[in-house]
């Protein structure tokens, strides 16, 4: 998970919502990798397997990292709904 969502949820006063909206991102991610991971065992030569999932790893974190840079004016412009519609295009 990128540390601009660790600390945007770290603003949570009750320890609940927090430890609550934090499993639900990490269950998304967990199951991100693995099908990304599978896909490309699928599709991939053996070969090069490894190369194959360095750059799907990076991509992913990169996208977590511009996601944030790019919703913040979507969403002081025109609301949260559209902030997740642009860090999805994004991601």
């Amino acid at each position: 998970m990128s540390s601009t969502a660790v600390v945007s949820l770290a603003g949570f006063e009750n320890v609940a919502v927090f430890v609550d909206i934090f499993a639900l991102i990490e269950a998304v991610q967990s199951a991100v990798f693995p099908v990304g991971s599978m896909l490309i065992a699928e599709h991939v030569q053996p070969s090069r397997n490894v190369l194959a999932n360095s750059i799907y790893a990076t991509a992913v974190d990169v996208g977590q990292g511009m996601a944030p840079l790019a919703t913040q004016g979507v969403i002081v412009q025109y609301g949260i709904e559209y902030g997740f519609v642009v860090s999805a295009a994004v991601c």
